[in-house]
């Protein structure tokens, strides 16, 4: 049985199937914001970055989905983004008696590579019964792939401190993975 009008109107993002219904469109934001100063090692442990290091990023991302059908949508994401690197090296050769520094601090802002995804419940969603949906995901290399720098001066050793503000956005490469949710 289809459900009433009113019954659609009082639904909301927790309630409604995982797909939109017939028609439907969504418009939505996403802000991610990361920050980095330690890694994974292979032993799995966490570690400081070397030296002194630290990264940002942050990205708004636009999305619009729509429902082509009740069991098919549609989504379309445009990320916004926005990247900080800053790094500071002191590498020192006792055997030279000679130590010198290398400095990072760069930046990339702009539009990043948009995604385009497509789902489909291949077992309807019912209430307290269980659902499969499988869905695909292509992105696509909309955002600045090559990277470009200046050096703005450099150190007591003549090596560069380097300054960019041209930090690539995208990957540069189609991308395509499938999901399952169950």
């Amino acid at each position: 049985a289809l459900p009433s009008s009113s019954d659609l109107k009082q639904q909301t993002i927790v309630t409604e199937p995982i797909t939109l219904r017939k028609g439907y469109f969504r418009a939505g934001t996403r802000f991610t914001y990361i920050a980095q100063d330690k890694h994974f090692k292979e032993s799995g442990g966490r570690e400081y970055w070397p030296n002194s290091s630290w990264s940002t990023s942050y990205a708004f991302n636009f999305s619009l989905s729509y429902g082509i059908t009740d069991r098919i949508q549609i989504s379309l994401f445009v990320p916004l983004e926005n990247y900080h690197l800053e790094s500071y090296y002191l590498i020192e050769t006792p055997l030279l008696s000679l130590d010198y520094s290398l400095s990072i601090n760069a930046r990339g802002r702009g539009l990043g590579d948009c995604n385009f995804m497509i789902w489909y419940q291949v077992i309807p969603e019912k209430e307290k019964k269980i659902s499969l949906t499988i869905g695909n995901h292509i992105i696509f290399p909309t955002g600045q792939k090559n990277f470009t720098g200046n050096i703005s001066s450099t150190n007591q050793y003549g090596l560069p401190i380097f300054n960019s503000n041209n930090i690539p956005t995208g990957e540069g490469c189609v991308q395509a993975a499938a999901m399952l949710l169950a």
